[in-house]
């Protein structure tokens, strides 16, 4: 992907520059080792704690540096066969859940611009932390481990949509319009959290336009990631970007490849990554090595504008150490002088402690939605004198290996065997190792996920509930209904899954129904709830992923999970435009603006064992940041013998009817009143370990004029950034996002007006 040639006389090297990780390396499997496949990037959000994406990509760094000295390929078709894996990490993608039908949600942490900012500098801390004994701390001349790339600039997330007169929208030609209101207030703070913060080192640009522009020829890399964000490191394209700009079905922006190349190179960007589509106007994949000597030859870009789009892509190959030599050639002192060739080796993949640390990131993401009755945990029999639980394992993710994996895993299953996921543990095989002496289990598939209904297959499930005491329904998704190139028309679970919840529950009386969850994007499951006890959302949980199900359904891990989205009923399909970019028009996107009631389960909620617990807060302020200590106990007679998690959400509710111009600058809020309903400014995930002891947290929240950072920060009609005059509530919940809301009265431990007498300006 995105190969530079070699050039011997200057003792660059060929070099393929990325390799896609968004959730672990895509990369073959060298002498029986695996790199590390972790779980989705949506459940990463749903922990609410960026820790674990740091740690994960810390993992993915080393990995990645030692199976690139091993000289591991990515196994994927439009790589070309046999493309060596380079050290420039294609991910996080770090786009806005916008809507719920969008195929890739399982690829982001969720719908939230915080979460998905904190989670885009995590994953670049990560990344591109420091080898080992740099001596040198992250910076734009310090060394990396890897590169970082944020995917995929900016505004992305339609694959393919058919409009009511049957036109159908692929990405490749969508034109994303997008106000500047909303591009400040939504599209654009992940980036800014990402690059200018964590200094990721890359940047990807979209399939998609932005404004009548593609996104890869966009005035924004200049204007904003160059300019007003000194970004200095590379950008590349999504594959096949520049031919598609001068393909008619397409883009069809360029006249010819020489003009595609120089609008890519004049809007900044550096490394075109190759694919041929079916029906590109230009066959040919290099773009920049086949057109670029015709544009300067016809005088439409220059010289210095190709140098320095090299210098850009050269400063990061040193930062890499692909200029350095081996350390077998040291230096006259005796110091190595590859520190960056040896400090991994291919020892450091897939070990023991990096399959420790994917089992329990994948527990921390569990999700309990419901749970009537305290139905869980499953209580283990077999003990003295006691009968064995009879549990039945059913549904088409019972005993499945695909459907626990995310899109773009790399070689599981050792070399030559990708796609085959065969060695990855199922739920049954989990629930049988770790509870077969004392629990009776029994399997049946009662459907498969997407074919027509089986009554026979779903007969025999309801014969096989009988007289069991828990029936757990495996149900999902999986990338046949969800993925890049494919959106969704409906929120539901596949038909004859929907029909199997509905026949266990008519024809099994008295048995505890549980429903685990597979899956990446919302799931409507409006019509199932009534018919199940529980319900447990797992995400695409990875390859650990059937043991933190099985530990989690049994009390072995106590879900602490909360939604990094908005659980919508399907009938918010009706409500919004798929093609609309807009946030803030009719009935409103994502817990910051919507206002309908199509709702099954809040952004933020998420239930644990045992009752919830009690939280208090006190506040500390100065002129520049607020400090809100909370502390968290065990509610009064609970004493539940496990360890809980709560997820500690602050808010702040922008009271639009007090707020009025900034003096400073004239700008006005939303003539609207469009102002985000509420804002997620601070969260932190708290663990109780001992059901007797407190617990605390300390969220800081930066309140400094003019920082760009700063909470009260709200954006304008025109786009501008500003504190407005006015009064907001700042709001502290365990709950979830609909427990901060003016005239809330109820749901929170912390309720506090903040008073803004003076206006100021924010940095974009």
């Amino acid at each position: 992907m995105g190969k530079l040639a070699s050039v011997p006389q200057l003792g660059v090297q060929s070099y393929d520059w990325g390799v896609t990780c968004i959730h672990g390396l895509r990369a073959s499997c060298i002498d029986g080792r695996c790199a590390t496949s972790f779980a989705a990037p949506i459940s990463f959000g749903a922990t609410w704690d960026q820790q674990n994406t740091q740690s994960s990509a810390a993992i993915m760094a080393k990995e990645m540096r030692a199976m690139w000295q091993a000289k591991a390929t990515e196994p994927m078709a439009w790589a070309g066969a046999g493309a060596d894996i380079g050290l420039g990490c294609w991910g996080p993608d770090v786009n806005i859940a916008r809507d719920p039908r969008w195929g890739r949600i399982q690829q982001t942490a969720g719908e939230d611009p915080k979460i998905a900012g904190d989670y885009g500098a995590a994953f670049t801390v990560g990344m591109q932390g420091q080898p080992q004994n740099a001596g040198q701390t992250q910076g734009d001349g310090a060394p990396l481990k890897a590169v970082t790339t944020l995917m995929t600039f900016a505004a992305y997330n339609l694959e393919a949509w058919t409009l009511p007169d049957g036109e159908k929208v692929e990405r490749y030609k969508f034109d994303a319009n997008v106000t500047a209101y909303d591009m400040n207030d939504t599209y654009l703070p992940a980036w800014r959290k990402g690059l200018v913060e964590a200094k990721a080192g890359g940047v990807m640009c979209s399939h998609n336009s932005i404004n009548g522009v593609p996104s890869c020829a966009s005035p924004l890399m200049k204007s904003v990631l160059r300019d007003a964000w000194n970004f200095t490191g590379y950008i590349t394209s999504d594959s096949g970007e520049i031919a598609d700009f001068v393909t008619p079905k397409y883009h069809n922006y360029s006249k010819t490849g020489a003009e595609a190349v120089c609008a890519a190179l004049r809007a900044t960007m550096n490394v075109d990554s190759e694919e041929n589509l079916s029906g590109a106007a230009i066959a040919n994949g290099d773009m920049f090595g086949t057109f670029l000597p015709i544009a300067l030859q016809q005088g439409l870009c220059s010289v210095d504008l190709v140098r320095e789009s090299l210098r850009t892509i050269l400063r990061l190959e040193f930062r890499v150490g692909l200029f350095d030599p081996p350390a077998s050639a040291g230096g006259a002192d005796g110091t190595p002088l590859g520190k960056y060739w040896n400090w991994a080796s291919m020892a450091d993949v897939g070990t023991a402690a990096s399959k420790a640390e994917n089992l329990r990131i994948t527990d921390a993401s569990m999700t309990l939605l419901k749970n009537d009755g305290g139905v869980l945990p499953i209580p283990a029999g077999g003990g003295a004198g006691k009968a064995k639980t009879k549990v039945a394992l059913i549904g088409p993710g019972a005993d499945s290996h695909d459907l626990l994996i995310p899109s773009y895993p790399g070689e599981i299953c050792g070399a030559g065997r990708f796609g085959n996921n065969g060695c990855v543990e199922t739920v049954v095989g989990a629930a049988a190792r770790l509870f077969g002496n004392t629990t009776e289990f029994v399997h049946r598939p009662g459907c498969a996920a997407w074919v027509t209904v089986n009554r026979t297959q779903i007969e025999e499930a309801v014969a096989a509930v009988q007289g069991f005491d828990y029936a757990v329904l495996v149900l999902g998704l999986g990338q046949s209904a969800e993925a890049e190139g494919k959106d969704r028309t409906s929120l539901r679970l596949w038909e004859p899954e929907r029909d199997l919840v509905k026949a266990i529950a008519e024809g099994a009386p008295g048995v505890k129904i549980v429903m685990v969850l597979l899956n990446g994007g919302v799931v409507a499951i409006e019509e199932e709830l009534p018919f199940v006890d529980a319900v447990l959302e797992a995400w695409y949980p990875g390859v650990t992923g059937g043991e933190s199900i099985v530990r989690t359904l049994f009390g072995l891990n106590n879900p602490g999970g909360r939604l990094p989205m908005t659980m919508y009923k399907n009938a918010y399909l009706d409500e919004v435009n798929m093609t609309d970019m807009s946030m803030t028009k009719g009935v409103g996107r994502t817990y910051r603006y919507y206002t309908g009631t199509s709702v099954n389960f809040q952004f933020g909620y998420g239930l644990s064992y045992g009752a919830p617990l009690v939280a208090e807060a006190r506040v500390a302020a100065t002129a520049d940041e607020m400090t809100v200590a909370v502390s968290v106990k065990s509610a009064p007679g609970d004493a539940a013998p496990y360890p809980k998690s709560t997820v500690v959400q602050l808010y702040l509710v922008p009271l639009v009817h007090t707020l009025h111009a900034n003096p400073a600058t004239g700008e006005r809020p939303p003539a609207d009143a469009r102002l985000p309903l509420r804002v997620l400014v601070g969260s932190q995930r708290v663990t109780l370990q001992d059901p007797t002891q407190e617990a605390h947290a300390a969220v800081l929240l930066n309140t400094k004029a003019g920082d760009a950072s700063n909470v009260l920060c709200f954006v304008s009609d025109s786009g501008a950034r500003q504190v407005f005059p006015g009064v907001y509530t700042l709001f502290g919940t365990t709950e979830h996002a609909g427990a901060a809301a003016e005239g809330s009265a109820s749901g929170y431990f912390l309720k506090k007006n903040i008073t803004v007498s003076d206006g100021s300006s924010c940095p974009l």
